[in-house]
């Protein structure tokens, strides 16, 4: 029924759906300030989870009961949204003055997972946990992985991910299943790949 399909890749699985309660969500708070609109996943309840790339043509909104902010640049949010009404549950914003861009996003039974690139610090946690932080300290873009809670889209865990040069293209999960799959293309030997991060 594709329901396997609509859960775990992050891809949009009804573009009419993607543009009706997507688009008209993140347009009503921030004009037309999203820049890209690549991670669509379904969570266990049936919710709507996007993740974008956004310019913000205003600093601030509601998604639920949490306000989100701009940092600057360009900046990523993570919301989930219920499809019959298009209202946020909630919404959180990931950057600083710096780029962080989304690839893509899946979820798992944890809750949304999303890959991209950032330069300068990471910080899903919201100022809350800021030994926990990754950093970029090079001048080109470097990939994550985090994972956030499907309660309220807090910080679960996030992994800077060294591919030499390459880059990460997609991830993959179920509501059902605890873990990520991710692929992407490497520039360096396997053997000198690292993650490194938080758990």
């Amino acid at each position: 029924d594709g329901g396997a399909a609509r859960g775990g890749v992050g891809i949009a699985p009804d573009a009419d759906l993607r543009k009706k309660v997507g688009h008209q969500q993140f347009q009503a708070a921030w004009g037309y300030g999203v820049g890209s609109f690549p991670g669509i996943a379904w969570d266990k309840d049936g919710s709507l989870i996007a993740a974008v790339t956004y310019f913000p043509l205003v600093t601030s909104a509601v998604f639920g009961s949490k306000p989100v902010t701009s940092y600057g640049s360009a900046d990523i949010l993570v919301s989930k949204i219920d499809p019959r009404s298009g209202n946020a549950s909630w919404g959180v914003t990931v950057g600083d003055e710096l780029d962080q861009n989304v690839t893509s996003a899946a979820v798992s039974s944890a809750g949304p997972g999303v890959i991209g690139t950032f330069m300068g610090t990471l910080d899903v946690f919201n100022g809350n946990q800021p030994d926990k932080v990754i950093v970029n300290s090079g001048t080109a873009p470097v990939d994550f992985i985090a994972g956030f809670n499907d309660a309220d889209g807090s910080g679960l865990w996030a992994k800077k991910v060294n591919l030499g040069g390459g880059g990460l293209n997609a991830i993959a999960s179920q509501p059902g299943k605890d873990y990520f799959v991710v692929c992407g293309a490497a520039m360096n030997n396997a053997a000198s790949l690292a993650v490194t991060g938080t758990t």
